[in-house]
C-alpha cells in the first residue's frame, strides 16, 4: 500500500490559541481510509473505531500503520484524550522514523496539554524535518512563542508561514493581534478554517 502525507487545517478550539493538524492519507484498507477521512473532516468516536479497526488489521503495511496511528491520535486530541494520542505519536515515530507530520501532531498534544516547552521543541522538529505544510507548523511554533512571551520569535515565525504561504489568514491575524500589532488589543484568533 502507498501513503501519502496530506496535512490540512482542522481545528480543535484551545483557550484563545489553536494549532493546526496534519492528517495523515492512507489507500488500500477501507477502515484505514474511513479514519483518515475522519481525522481529516472530523469523525469523533466512530472514526476513532475505524481507526482502530484498521489498526487490528494485520494487512496494513508498516508505514500505513504509522499513517493510521497518526490518524488515530489527531482523533484523540479533538477529543482531549491527548495522553493516549501522544502514545499513537511516539508509536507512528517509532515505525517511520522522524516525520514532521508526526512531530506536528505531537506538539498540538504537548501544547493541549500546556506542555508548550515541549510543543515548542516538536514544532521545530517538525520544521527541522520539513513538515508537507512547513506554514503550519511555524504558525504553531509561533502560538508557542507567543504563550512563553517571545513576541519577537512569535513574529518571526508567523511571518514566515506567511512567506510561506501568503494570504495565510489566522498568521496574518496572530500578528496583527500580537503587541505592537497593527490593531493593539484585537481579541486572539480561535479558528482557522482550511
Amino acid at each position: 500500500m502507498r501513503q501519502l502525507f496530506l496535512s490540512v487545517l482542522v481545528l480543535a478550539v484551545v483557550g484563545p490559541w489553536t494549532p493546526v493538524h496534519a492528517a495523515s492519507t492512507v489507500f488500500g484498507d477501507a477502515a484505514a481510509q474511513k479514519c483518515y477521512e475522519s481525522a481529516r473532516f472530523g469523525g469523533g468516536a466512530r472514526g476513532q473505531e475505524a481507526c482502530d479497526r484498521a489498526l487490528r488489521s494485520s494487512r496494513l503495511s508498516k508505514r500505513d500503520r504509522a499513517a493510521t496511528l497518526v490518524n488515530r491520535g489527531i482523533l484523540l486530541n479533538h477529543q482531549r484524550r491527548v495522553d493516549e494520542a501522544i502514545e499513537d505519536f511516539n508509536a507512528a515515530l517509532r515505525l517511520s522514523g522522524p516525520s514532521g507530520e508526526i512531530y506536528l501532531n505531537r506538539g498540538n498534544s504537548n501544547f493541549f496539554r500546556k506542555r508548550i516547552k515541549a510543543a515548542l521543541a516538536d514544532y521545530t522538529r517538525a520544521i527541522r524535518h520539513r513538515s508537507k505544510d512547513l506554514h503550519i507548523a511555524y504558525f504553531n511554533r509561533g502560538l508557542a512563542y507567543e504563550v512563553l512571551g517571545r513576541f519577537d520569535d512569535a513574529r518571526r515565525d508567523y511571518e514566515k508561514a506567511l512567506e510561506l504561504k501568503p494570504g495565510f489568514g489566522p498568521a496574518r491575524a496572530s500578528l496583527v493581534a500580537l503587541p505592537g500589532g497593527n490593531a493593539p488589543g484585537r481579541p486572539r484568533p480561535s479558528a482557522a478554517t482550511g
